[in-house]
């Protein structure tokens, strides 16, 4: 049985003696995300296992802060869990709340 210890952004192999990179890369993370919100509206920045997220979908209409944050996490939960993502800030919008912020503010 192979045995793994996590160790931060590394996790040690004891049957193959070396430490494995545990981390994800923007791309991979903004792939996952427009997956499951059926949307090309995110962006990613961010480094190691630390991202800042925006996502603009219209799967947010209706929801409040506290459920979106929750559908987030939720797609997420198997990354964070085996501390590929350690931490993640959002900001999530609908279309329509996108086109007003980007009115006054810019887009991304």
């Amino acid at each position: 049985m192979q045995e793994i210890y996590f160790f931060n952004f590394l996790f040690y192999n004891r049957i193959h003696k070396k430490y494995i990179a545990n981390y994800m890369t923007t791309e991979e993370l903004k792939n996952i995300l427009c997956t499951t919100f059926n949307t090309q509206q995110v962006q990613v920045t961010g480094e190691n296992n630390h991202f800042d997220l925006i996502i603009v979908t219209d799967g947010f209409v209706g929801k409040n802060t506290l459920q979106r944050s929750k559908l987030v996490y939720k797609a997420l939960n198997e990354y964070i869990i085996n501390n590929t993502i350690h931490a993640i800030t959002m900001k999530t919008y609908t279309l329509l709340e996108w086109r007003d912020y980007t009115k006054l503010n810019g887009g991304f």
